[in-house]
C-alpha cells in the first residue's frame, strides 16, 4: 500500500493535545446530588433517561474536538501519501552528485587526450542536461571529504570540474560514493541522481560500497579504452640504501606490459651519469624481473632513476626514482682480548679483506668498552672475548637497546660463567653449557628463504652452507623466548642466533672460524655469511629512502643534533624551504606531494648532515585491469543503475519516479468542516425549551 509520510513528523508531537478535552471534560464535568424523594420517581426516571442521551451527546462532542486538534497538528505536519503516482523526470528539478575520477590511472592518453579530460568532458554534458533548477555537487575521489556543497550556477559547478587536479594516487571510489549519498541525504529534491565518471579499473572498485538500498539513480560514465598499451616499471628495491663509496649495491625491479611486447629499452642513471642499460624482453601480461647492480664512485647524496625512453599512453610508471645515502665505511668495534688470538684475526680479515672494504674494524681492549667510544659505531664483535665486567654489560645493553648491533663470535677462551651471568643474559640469545669438542664433525643445514642474513646461500653461484663442516661448538642449555634460531646444524643446535632487544639486534655464532672449530673446506662459505653480517649490522636500518605520492615522508634526525635547523628541495627546484622537525618524536614530515628525488640539509652549529628520499606513484595505479561488471553492478540498485560511454547515451532519458500526494487541501477542507459541525452540533445538543422560547418572541394575545 502506499507509504504516509510527514514533512515535519516532529511536529506530531502535538497532536497529543487530543487528550486536552477529555482531561477538561472530566474536571470540568457536575456531579449531582443524590436526593431520595419518593415523590420524585417519576421525574427521576424521566431524568435518567435525559442523562443517557446527553452521556452520548457528550462524548460525539468530544470526539469531534480531538479529531480536530489531531487534524490541525496533521495539518502542519504536511502529511503526505509518499507513493501515489509516477511523473517524467525531464522537466523535474533534480540533487544531482557528480564524482570525477582523478586517480592516477585516469591520466592514460587516447585518441591525442587524456581519460580524465574525457571524464570532465561527460560530465560538462551531463550539467548541460540537467533540468532548470537542478542541484549541483562536485566530488572527487583523490579527495572525496573535500569541500563539496550543491550549488545551483552551471557555470560555477562546470569551472569546479574544470579545476579538479591530475592525481597519481591510488585512490578507490568506494568513499567518493559514500560522500556523494551523503550529500544527497541533505537534500530535499525528490528526484536524486549520482553520475560517476571513471575509466572503470579494477583497482578503482576494489574497495566494496553498498547502495543498493539508496532511492537514487546511479550512471557510471565509462571513460576507460578497453586497451591496454601501456608499459610499465614496478616498486624499486635496494639492496642497500645508506653505503660506503665502492660497494655494490644491487636494485631489482620489473617491467610489465598490457597488450604490448617484445624487446624493451630500459635505462638508469646515478648522480647524472648512466649505469645501465638493457634490452628486456616482455610478454603481454606478464611481468619480467629486472636486475641489476650500482656501485657509487663519491660520497654525498646520490640522486638516481630507472626509466623507459620510450614513449607509451601513460607517463607516471616510466621511470621510477631511488636515493643513495654514500658515506665513508660504517666503523665495526672488536673487542679482543688480545690480538694473537685466531678467532680475533681471522674474523678481523674476514670483515675486512682489503683496504677498500666496506667497513672499517678499529680494534679495542674489552677496558676500553666505555659509554663515549660506543657514540660513533653502529656495531661491536666480542671476538672470543673471556668475559666482561658488569658495568661492560649494562654499557653494552644501552647501546643495543638505543639502536647498535652486538655480534658475538664463539671461541674457546669464552667463560661460560660469565656469559650466563645476570647482566650478560639481558643480551645472550641463549644460554651455554660446556664447550664440545666432536669426535665427528657436524655439518649446517640449508639456507632457508626469509632469513636475510643467509641469502646469499639462496643463490646458486656461491657455496651451500650444508657443506660446512664444524669441529667444535657450545652445547646449548636453552634459547631465550625472543630469540630467532637463523642457522642450525644438522642435529638441530643453534648455529646462529639473533635477538632484538630495543632498536637493536644481538647475533650469537656458535662456532669460530678458528681451526679447531672450523674445518677448512668451509671457509668459502664462512667468508660470505662474514661479509653479510657485517653488511647488515652496520647499515644504518634508521635511513628510508623511498616513499609513495600523497603520503607523508618521515625522516629521523641525525642522533648528533638535538635542535638542528631543517630546509628541503623538491625535485626540479633549486629553492630551500624550512621546515620545522618534530623534536618530541626526533624526525621531520614532509608531504609526499611531488615526484622524484627530494634533497634535505640538517644544520647544528658546524655540523652539516645531508640526507635525499624519492618519492614514486604506488605501482598499483598501473593497473589498467578492467573491474568485473558484476560485481560493480551488485553494490548498486537493480533498476536503478546505467553504465555509458557515448556521450549521446547521457541525454536524460524519460525515467518515472514516484511523486509524493499533499493531503494538506484535504486536512484543511475537513477541518473547517468538522468545525462546523461541532458548532452546530454543540448548539443543537444544548439548545433548552427555555431558549427555544426566547427565541420564538412572546406570544400574541388572542
Amino acid at each position: 500500500m502506499f507509504g504516509l509520510t510527514f514533512l515535519f513528523p516532529a511536529i506530531l508531537v502535538a497532536a497529543g493535545a487530543a487528550a486536552a478535552p477529555v482531561i477538561i471534560h472530566l474536571v470540568m464535568r457536575t456531579k449531582p446530588r443524590r436526593i431520595v424523594f419518593p415523590a420524585l420517581r417519576f421525574v427521576k426516571k424521566t431524568h435518567n433517561a435525559s442523562v443517557s442521551k446527553l452521556r452520548l451527546k457528550h462524548i460525539i462532542l468530544l470526539a469531534m474536538r480531538m479529531l480536530a486538534i489531531i487534524l490541525i497538528a496533521a495539518f502542519i505536519a504536511r502529511w503526505q501519501i509518499a507513493a501515489w503516482t509516477s511523473a517524467p523526470t525531464q522537466t523535474q528539478p533534480v540533487a544531482a552528485v557528480i564524482i570525477i575520477d582523478n586517480s592516477g590511472s585516469m591520466a592514460y592518453r587516447h585518441n591525442g587526450q587524456t581519460l580524465l579530460t574525457r571524464a570532465k568532458q561527460m560530465a560538462g554534458h551531463v550539467i548541460e542536461i540537467l533540468p532548470s533548477g537542478s542541484r549541483i555537487a562536485i566530488v572527487e575521489s583523490g579527495d572525496p571529504m573535500g569541500p563539496a556543497g550543491f550549488v545551483g550556477d552551471r557555470k560555477l559547478a562546470a569551472k569546479q570540474i574544470a579545476d579538479i587536479p591530475a592525481d597519481l594516487g591510488h585512490a578507490s571510489l568506494a568513499q567518493a560514493i559514500t560522500r556523494g549519498v551523503s550529500l544527497l541525504d541533505k537534500s530535499d529534491l525528490p528526484v536524486k541522481e549520482v553520475y560517476i565518471a571513471t575509466d572503470m579499473t579494477a583497482p578503482a572498485w576494489r574497495d566494496a560500497v553498498d547502495v543498493k538500498a539508496v532511492k537514487s539513480q546511479f550512471v557510471i560514465l565509462d571513460c576507460g579504452t578497453g586497451q591496454d598499451t601501456n608499459m610499465s616499471l614496478g616498486e624499486v628495491k635496494l639492496s642497500d640504501s645508506a653505503v660506503p663509496v665502492g660497494a655494490s649495491v644491487q636494485l631489482d625491479t620489473s617491467l610489465f606490459g598490457g597488450h604490448v611486447g617484445g624487446d624493451i629499452n630500459v635505462q638508469a642513471e646515478l648522480d647524472g651519469q648512466p649505469v645501465f642499460q638493457q634490452a628486456v624482453h616482455l610478454t603481454a601480461g606478464q611481468w619480467s624481473p629486472l636486475e641489476f647492480s650500482v656501485q657509487p664512485r663519491r660520497e654525498g647524496v646520490l640522486a638516481g632513476r630507472v626509466f623507459i625512453p620510450d614513449t607509451d599512453p601513460l607517463d607516471m610508471d616510466d621511470v621510477r626514482y631511488f636515493s643513495l645515502q654514500v658515506g665513508p665505511p660504517p666503523e665495526v668495534l672488536m673487542v679482543c682480548d688480545r690480538t694473537t688470538d685466531e678467532t680475533y684475526n681471522m674474523m678481523r680479515y674476514a670483515v675486512s679483506p682489503r683496504p677498500d672494504s666496506l667497513v672499517r674494524p678499529i680494534t679495542i681492549q674489552p677496558a676500553e668498552l666505555t659509554p663515549d667510544r660506543l657514540k660513533k659505531t653502529r656495531m661491536v664483535m666480542l671476538a672470543d672475548v673471556t668475559s666482561l665486567a658488569d658495568t661492560q654489560w649494562r654499557t653494552l645493553t644501552e647501546f643495543v637497546r638505543t639502536g647498535g648491533n652486538l655480534w658475538i663470535v664463539a671461541g674457546p677462551l669464552m667463560s661460560v660463567q660469565a656469559y650466563n651471568s645476570n647482566e650478560a643474559q639481558r643480551l645472550m640469545p641463549v644460554t651455554l653449557k660446556s664447550l664440545e669438542e666432536l669426535a665427528t664433525s657436524v655439518t649446517w643445514q640449508a639456507a632457508k628463504p626469509g632469513q636475510p642474513m643467509l641469502e646469499p646461500f639462496l643463490d646458486d653461484r656461491n657455496p651451500p652452507l650444508t657443506d660446512v663442516h664444524c669441529k667444535g661448538r657450545f652445547s646449548i642449555s636453552q634459547k631465550t623466548g625472543d630469540a630467532d634460531v637463523v642457522l642450525a646444524y644438522a642435529d638441530e643446535v643453534p648455529a646462529v642466533v639473533t635477538r632484538k632487544t630495543g632498536d637493536g639486534l644481538v647475533v650469537f655464532w656458535n662456532f669460530s672460524p678458528a681451526p679447531k672449530f672450523f674445518a677448512a673446506d668451509g671457509l668459502a662459505q664462512f667468508g660470505v655469511l662474514t661479509l653479510r653480517t657485517a653488511r647488515l649490522l652496520t647499515a644504518d636500518a634508521s635511513v628510508q629512502t623511498a616513499f609513495v605520492w600523497g603520503r607523508s615522508a618521515v625522516i629521523p634526525l641525525p642522533k648528533s643534533m638535538k635542535n638542528p635547523v631543517v630546509t628541503f628541495r623538491r625535485p626540479g627546484t633549486d629553492i630551500d624551504e624550512p621546515v620545522i622537525p618534530d623534536l618530541k618524536r626526533g624526525v621531520v614530515s614532509l608531504p609526499a606531494d611531488r615526484v622524484g628525488n627530494w634533497s634535505l640539509r640538517f644544520a647544528e652549529g658546524n655540523l652539516r648532515v645531508d640526507r635525499g628520499f624519492a618519492v614514486n606513484t604506488d605501482p598499483a595505479e598501473s593497473d589498467l585491469t578492467p573491474g568485473e561488471l558484476a560485481k560493480v553492478t551488485a553494490m548498486f540498485p537493480p533498476d536503478g543503475l546505467m553504465i555509458t560511454n557515448d556521450y549521446k547515451e547521457t541525454t536524460r532519458r524519460m525515467q518515472k519516479v514516484t511523486q509524493p500526494f499533499d493531503l494538506t487541501p484535504a486536512l484543511l477542507i475537513g477541518l473547517l468542516l468538522l468545525l462546523v459541525g461541532e458548532s452546530y452540533f454543540a448548539n443543537r445538543f444544548y439548545k433548552t425549551p427555555a431558549s427555544a422560547s426566547a427565541l420564538e418572541g412572546p406570544k400574541k394575545s388572542a
